[in-house]
């Protein structure tokens, strides 16, 4: 036990260093931006004298939290979620363990959650993504010849499988025992979950072979081009080169809606580019465009291997030992201002069992509890996805 707790003082350490770091380098990255402001703001000045409209004193007036009219100049904000896989132990059947996945994948989606962490209760070693899920394991079947119990991995792949557009499925998730069941589960229909009648400025595609389809055009102009699969009736062009089996986000041009009839057919070809998921999410309504995956081998991985460059900005943990959340986040820790946000929920014994038993406040900027005089002696992590999601959004 005082390894466990040593080990985990030392990752605490780490992880606090880390976020030092990170706040010294946000304030440092704060002068530029006032500087700008207060330029524009004078020049904001100098025509409000000068054309004397009340309408430009509102907009002189507002704050640095009020959005944008140009979509593409709002602040991107992301929101994870993050559960150990065990709770999977918690269903007696693989069809409900495939279902409880579905709970959380729409829950995720209604709630626009942009990424998904799943870890190990229990620090372990790298996942094996090569075999299935073999069901709750018993003492007499914990031989090393037993296939491994790993929920986490099925939790993954079901989770990676439900976001996946419907018409790249088949081509992306081959036969697999862990999907077995997904055909039980309510889809997701996720803003790039498109229809082929559906016209978006943005799709989500998969790169085809190069000898697939020809096109007389381009090959007699000698020009590099990759045909992607991207739900319509036929492939459409981008003029780079992309080996086969590689899943892009493509931006077509505006004036290609036309090409697209009530039916779903296109007329003549489609040219589109490949661009990054934060382009998309600055353009879209409700800027949403599903959620990614990721594992992490225990709880402190979550946060070490955050994908964005500056790390979580603020971090939630989720029990009932926390303190009571008021509506508007009057709870001790809240924050309003942030970009990167992690929200963390424990399995059937708690975010306390993640760190061996101790305290974990010490890695969360708050810790929460959001439904205060529960009626049932326990919560299900699913129910408490639900209710804290529906709460904090309030």
């Amino acid at each position: 036990m005082g390894g466990i707790d040593a080990n985990r003082r030392k990752i605490e350490e780490e992880i606090k260093a880390g976020f030092n770091r990170k706040e010294n380098n946000q304030n440092q990255g704060q002068i530029p931006n006032t500087q700008d402001q207060n330029v524009t703001n004078q020049n904001q000045n100098k025509k409000r004298k000068k054309n004397k409209k009340n309408t430009e004193n509102n907009n002189t007036n507002s704050n640095n939290t009020q959005t944008t009219s140009d979509p593409s100049q709002r602040p991107i904000r992301t929101i994870s979620l993050a559960l150990p896989g065990s709770i999977l132990d918690n269903a007696q059947t693989a069809p409900l363990r495939s279902y409880l996945i579905g709970q959380i994948a729409r829950a995720a989606t209604i709630f626009k959650i942009n990424e998904i962490i799943i870890f190990s209760e229990h620090s372990s070693s790298a996942f094996d993504l090569s075999t299935p899920f073999s069901g709750l394991g018993t003492s007499s079947s914990s031989s090393s010849s037993s296939p491994a119990h790993d929920p986490n991995v099925l939790f993954y792949r079901l989770l990676q499988y439900l976001d996946c557009p419907q018409y790249l499925r088949k081509s992306l998730f081959p036969l697999h025992a862990d999907l077995r069941f997904s055909g039980l589960l309510n889809p997701l229909d996720s803003p790039h979950h498109m229809r082929q009648a559906s016209w978006s400025p943005y799709r989500e595609g998969l790169t085809l072979a190069p000898n697939r389809f020809s096109n007389n055009y381009y090959h007699n102009k000698n020009t590099p081009i990759t045909m992607v699969n991207v739900g319509l009736d036929k492939p459409i062009i981008i003029e780079k080169e992309i080996k086969e089996g590689v899943r892009v986000t493509v931006k077509f041009r505006s004036d290609d809606e036309w090409r697209l009839d009530e039916e779903g057919r296109t007329e003549g070809d489609i040219i589109g580019e490949v661009v990054g998921k934060e382009e998309v999410l600055k353009n879209i309504p409700g800027n949403y465009w599903g959620y990614e995956v990721r594992l992490a081998t225990s709880i402190y991985e979550v946060f070490t291997e955050c994908p964005w460059k500056e790390g979580y900005d603020f971090m939630i943990g989720t029990s009932e030992r926390g303190d009571v959340y008021k509506r508007g986040g009057e709870v001790k820790g809240w924050k309003k201002d942030w970009k990167r946000c992690v929200i963390v929920f424990g399995g059937v014994k708690g975010l306390e069992e993640c760190v061996g038993g101790g305290d974990p406040r010490g890695l969360f900027d708050t810790y929460i509890n959001t439904c205060e005089e529960q009626g049932s002696r326990t919560i299900r992590t699913e129910e408490a996805v639900l209710i804290s999601l529906s709460v904090m959004k309030q």
